[in-house]
């Protein structure tokens, strides 16, 4: 019994060493071979050459994109990443490396929704939209009267992300998140949606902004490896975490939609226009079928949107508050600009926008 325990051992150890063996042939073979002559035409770190591990590890320390600078100022307009990734410093490379013309799904879907964001259609969500902007405005006179008194200061970076997050929300789910009014990036997660469309929240905050800001590291960090292992690495210990927050903040997704569908459009009317939300274009949308999206695209269309047009929104916003912030002289020029056009205590929608912004300079 015990001999045959022993080459039972033995047999696996035979077996291990080489399914090793045959991997690092698999990569360092090529490697040290270099038949095509790729790792001296393409420069890089040693290690980018031999595995997809090092490109991986320089992800998870947030600052990948200046150390890939670095590598170019350091090797030139081409860089190795990884076994098979290069990275190209040329604007002239965008469209040849970045397009996918042959993508046939993707020019379907972009076909089915891109009359979603005409601009017939983009002024049809006005409504909703400047009212989460008199939210964040009636926050900010609070703030103002304070720093007067000297008792309050705010961060405008992250204020304006709660009023991205609130509009993009608002749009894409139906319903805000709910950031502008608690000043906080927590929204509660849902538990159950009713009949009705009146959903039961739980106790679980989940801070959306922060979800989102930290799942990009993750799915960037494994996304240099084969599509395979993908949902393997995901589970690694220092993974785990934005794991779960991203399952818990998708299913408050896809709880939203559910909600919203069921309860229907909101009966808003506000200068004479009704409110509608992008769900509502959603569900005119037909696929080649002639049948309305299921609850799965709707889903999946949302999570895009609020993803994409949220931390763009924000990051825009931002940038546009810390340069009117540091040239006070443009500041002056635009206000004085809004009041030609926009009387101070006035909440209605101007008449014309034509002539709202004169030509730059």
């Amino acid at each position: 019994m015990d001999t045959e325990w022993i080459q039972l051992g033995q047999y696996s150890l035979a077996l291990g060493a080489l399914v090793v063996g045959r991997l690092l042939g698999y990569h360092a073979v090529p490697y040290l071979l270099d038949p095509y002559d790729y790792r001296r035409r393409f420069p890089g770190p040693p290690l980018a050459g031999l595995t997809n591990w090092w490109m991986s590890m320089i992800i998870q320390t947030g600052h990948h994109s200046e150390i890939v600078q670095c590598l170019h100022e350091k090797y030139g307009t081409f860089v190795r990443l990884g076994p098979n990734h290069i990275s190209i410093a040329d604007p002239d490379a965008l469209e040849v490396a970045g397009s996918d013309k042959n993508n046939w799904a993707h020019s379907e879907k972009r076909k089915r929704v891109a009359n979603i964001f005409s601009a017939q259609n983009s002024l049809a969500f006005e409504p909703r939209i400047r009212s989460h902007i008199r939210q964040l405005c009636a926050q900010w006179d609070l703030r103002c009267k304070g720093a007067v008194r000297g008792v309050s200061s705010t961060n405008r970076a992250i204020k304006v992300s709660y009023l991205a997050f609130d509009i993009i929300g608002d749009l894409a789910l139906g319903s805000p998140f709910g950031l502008v009014q608690a000043q906080k990036d927590s929204s509660l997660s849902i538990e159950s949606v009713d009949e009705s469309g009146e959903a039961t929240r739980g106790t679980v905050e989940i801070p959306v902004i922060e979800t989102i800001a930290r799942a990009g590291v993750p799915i960037m960090s494994i996304g240099v490896f084969p599509s395979w292992a993908h949902k393997i690495l995901l589970f690694l210990p220092w993974n785990l975490v934005g794991l779960f927050d991203r399952i818990n903040f998708f299913k408050l997704v896809k709880a939203s939609v559910e909600a919203r569908i069921k309860r229907g459009p909101k009966e808003i009317i506000e200068d004479g226009k009704r409110s509608i939300d992008i769900i509502d274009k959603f569900l005119e949308v037909q696929d080649d079928d002639i049948a309305p999206l299921s609850m799965e695209e709707l889903t999946a269309e949302a999570s895009v949107l609020l993803v994409a047009g949220s931390d763009t929104t924000s990051n825009t916003l931002g940038c546009l508050f810390y340069y009117l912030a540091i040239h006070p002289e443009i500041q002056r020029q635009l206000q004085d600009e809004l009041d030609q056009h926009v009387p101070y205590d006035s909440s209605r929608e101007p008449e014309s926008k034509q002539d709202l912004i004169a030509p730059l300079p």
